[in-house]
């Protein structure tokens, strides 16, 4: 399979960032490992002098930062959305089973999507509604004791994983799955979960893991569209048994 060498296609999004410092430093990251695109989400800090002092080099980050109001306007065009958190927890909290930033190396990721990089505060980082509109979660292995980094050392690492991916193995030409399909996987999974009567206090549960689970394969396009052609066929014929 041919692979291709870029990161033009990853968006890095800042939820509610409160230091101008910050949003420098992590311009100044991205020109370091090759990323272009910063969206700030409702910015607690203003974007100033001090932003493009911080970035050096990336000042042009800067420059051409857009800012929008929520995170939903910020993932508009995504295809894949991975969230960051230091707090990861059991398996009996699906939206927070991470991944470890360095189990990234280990995933293949293609140049005809967007991604987009979710980071949060750095008071509190990320909500778990926030991060349920994730695709999945990546924290950074740390001393239990003080998980938390500063967002711009977070930052520092987890592009730094993706620059290695592709300089060492390169981006897959396939199209992933966009964020349509996906959801489609998930309308035809929601009714047959209904149809079968599963448990209403699970239902959620069941979504989120089975989200989780198709996500962190990063399937195809293709594979999309053969999941949700399965999916539709045995909801249209639970839907014929009900009816009998």
């Amino acid at each position: 399979m041919k692979k291709t060498n870029s990161l033009e296609n990853f968006r890095v999004v800042l939820v509610e960032p409160e230091s101008s410092g910050n949003i420098g430093s992590i311009a100044r990251l991205m020109k370091n490992f090759g990323l272009k695109h910063l969206v700030l989400v409702n910015p607690l800090a203003e974007v100033n002098e001090e932003c493009v002092n911080f970035a050096a080099h990336g000042a042009d980050i800067i420059n051409n930062v857009k800012i929008v109001e929520t995170l939903e306007k910020a993932l508009e065009d995504t295809d894949l959305i991975i969230g960051t958190t230091s707090i990861s927890a059991s398996d009996y909290n699906p939206i927070r089973t991470c991944l470890s930033s360095y189990e990234l190396y280990n995933l293949e990721f293609t140049q005809k999507n967007v991604v987009a990089l979710v980071f949060g505060r750095e008071s509190r980082g990320l909500s778990n509604e926030e991060l349920n509109q994730c695709d999945f979660t990546v924290t950074i292995p740390a001393e239990p004791a003080y998980p938390t980094l500063n967002i711009s050392h977070a930052a520092s690492i987890i592009f730094y994983e993706l620059y290695r991916i592709k300089a060492k193995k390169g981006f897959q030409k396939n199209r992933l799955a966009s964020r349509v399909e996906k959801e489609a996987i998930l309308k035809y999974f929601n009714e047959i979960l209904r149809e079968i009567n599963y448990h209403v206090f699970k239902f959620h549960v069941a979504t989120r893991i089975i989200r989780n689970i198709f996500t962190r394969a990063l399937i195809t396009g293709r594979e999309a569209h053969t999941l949700i052609g399965i999916l539709r066929r045995v909801s249209e014929n639970l839907r014929k048994v009900e009816k009998k």
